[in-house]
């Protein structure tokens, strides 16, 4: 069930199937960021968006010490260049753990992953860097026993990334054409 949708804190509703946030890929908090903005602006072909769920209960690394309010989603990215194009490309994990409590907020964890996988493998950013999502997992942890809240119920979702941050390719360049033929060494 998609409960009342929450005001968006830009002050503009987003775009359907886009985001109102401006890309940015200068750094690595500024993908996190842009990462956590588009699957929180998302909106399917119903119009319904993980905003609606979650409000701005989604954390990069990890959730706050004070009670939270489920569901909320708390994320990680990690990254890795294999030294490919020329080292400007980076390969990206993105995790993301939806929780829930109680267990009967089953259904809302699960609709709020629909809306990431959709949201994932539908979308390139390309805008201020190029991120592109080529493969997803998904598993239902099971839950715990005492003393761990057997009433939480989490999803693991990782999305496998393509990322062109423009951190790194802001590093490249192409030199000016010279005025003169090159010299060759005597």
């Amino acid at each position: 069930m998609i409960k009342t949708p929450l005001p968006n804190v830009s002050g503009n509703p987003p775009l359907k199937g886009g985001t109102t946030a401006t890309w940015d890929t200068s750094s690595t908090v500024a993908v996190m960021k842009t990462l956590r903005r588009f699957l929180l602006d998302f909106q399917n072909a119903s119009g319904a968006s993980a905003r609606d769920y979650l409000g701005e209960r989604f954390f990069d690394g990890r959730s706050r010490d004070a009670a939270l309010t489920f569901p909320y989603a708390v994320a990680r990215l990690e990254t890795q260049n294999d030294g490919t194009n020329h080292g400007m490309r980076l390969t990206g994990y993105l995790e993301v753990q939806v929780h829930g409590r109680p267990w009967t907020q089953q259904q809302d964890v699960y609709a709020i992953c629909d809306l990431f996988d959709q949201c994932m493998v539908g979308r390139w950013m390309n805008q201020n860097g190029l991120i592109v999502a080529h493969g997803f997992s998904r598993a239902t942890l099971p839950p715990g026993t005492a003393p761990i809240d057997s009433e939480v119920i989490t999803v693991r979702l990782e999305y496998t990334l393509l990322i062109w941050p423009s951190f790194l390719t802001a590093l490249t360049y192409v030199l000016p054409p010279s005025t003169s033929p090159p010299v060759a060494p005597s």
